[in-house]
């Protein structure tokens, strides 16, 4: 799923750019709580840039997988469609833009873990 928005294809262009090789702009890590962070940063499409958050939530601190995760991507322009910026779009400012609401993301989903020990 994530090759579809990042496009890992682009490599060679975002590496002449100076940019991360899997098309991503911009990351910040925000802490939510003891158990979940925030992953927020801006996507590169081939020409144009994006928003995009994932959000990890942890039952306990010391878990290596999530109970689920919350990726988010794109913002909604006023007609339902996906709003992009061009590529020398001041990613900063994009950063500042993104939506606030689930409503205002183009793609809002949310994985849980399946428990493959249900004998715990």
């Amino acid at each position: 799923m994530f090759e579809f928005w990042f496009p890992f294809s682009e490599i060679e262009f975002t590496r002449k750019r100076k940019i991360w090789c899997d098309g991503v702009l911009h990351l910040e890590v925000q802490e939510l709580n003891p158990v979940s962070f925030l992953i927020a940063g801006i996507g590169y499409f081939p020409r144009s840039i994006s928003p995009f958050e994932i959000e990890f939530h942890f039952t306990r601190i010391r878990d290596e997988t999530p109970a689920f995760t919350v990726l988010r991507f794109g913002q909604l322009d006023e007609k339902g469609g996906l709003r992009t910026f061009g590529h020398d779009t001041n990613y900063l400012s994009v950063m500042d833009l993104r939506p606030k609401t689930n409503l205002e993301w183009a793609v809002a989903v949310e994985l849980t873990a399946s428990n493959t020990n249900d004998s715990e």
